[in-house]
C-alpha cells in the first residue's frame, strides 16, 4: 500500500487522471481509493480540491464518451462482449438493459458508484441512441458527484486524523 499512496504522492492529478480513466474505460483498476489518497494530500492544500476533482470527472467522461460512442457505433454486440466477462452474462445484459430503460437518468447519475454497472452503462446509452447531450449532461452529474465524494471522504478522513 506504501507504493501505491507512493505513487498517487509523487505523480498527483496524472495519477487520479489515469486511474479514473482507466476504471471507466473497464479495467479492474480502483480509482475511488486513489481519489481518497488524492482528497487527504488536499487536505493541506484546500486550493487543490477542485483540480483533483475536476480531473477525475474529465477522466471519467473521456472514457464514458469513447465507451457511449463504442455502443453507437458497435451496437448491442458491444454488450453482449461486456457482459461475457462478468460472473453472469446472461443476468448482465438482461438487468443492465432492463433498469437502463426503466430509470434512464438515475442509472447514469448513480452508475459510477456500482462496479460493473459503471462499464456497461455508457454503451448501453449508444445502443439505446440516447442523445450524447443529454448522456453527457447526465454523466457529468453523475461523476461530479462519485469524485467528489471520494475526495471528500479522503481530505475528512485526512482532517479528522489531524485533530485526534
Amino acid at each position: 500500500m506504501d507504493d501505491f499512496a507512493g505513487f498517487v504522492a509523487r505523480y498527483g492529478v496524472a495519477a487520479v487522471f489515469l486511474f479514473t480513466f482507466l476504471e471507466n474505460a473497464g479495467l479492474p483498476i480502483p480509482a475511488f481509493p486513489v481519489l481518497m489518497l488524492a482528497g487527504a494530500y488536499a487536505s493541506t492544500r484546500h486550493s487543490y480540491l477542485p483540480l483533483v476533482v475536476g480531473v477525475a470527472v474529465v477522466g471519467a467522461l473521456l472514457a464514458d464518451g469513447i465507451w457511449y460512442l463504442v455502443g453507437r457505433w458497435r451496437g448491442k454486440g458491444v454488450l453482449t462482449h461486456l457482459c461475457r466477462v462478468s460472473f453472469n452474462p446472461d443476468a448482465c445484459l438482461e438487468r443492465s438493459v432492463d433498469g437502463f430503460h426503466r430509470r434512464k437518468g438515475a442509472t447514469i447519475l448513480f452508475a459510477k458508484f456500482l462496479p460493473g454497472v459503471n462499464t456497461i452503462i455508457p454503451p448501453l446509452a449508444g445502443v439505446a441512441a440516447m442523445p450524447i447531450s443529454l448522456f453527457l449532461l447526465l454523466d457529468l452529474a453523475g461523476a461530479l458527484m462519485w469524485a467528489g465524494a471520494g475526495v471528500a471522504l479522503g481530505f475528512a478522513f485526512e482532517i479528522g486524523r489531524a485533530h485526534v
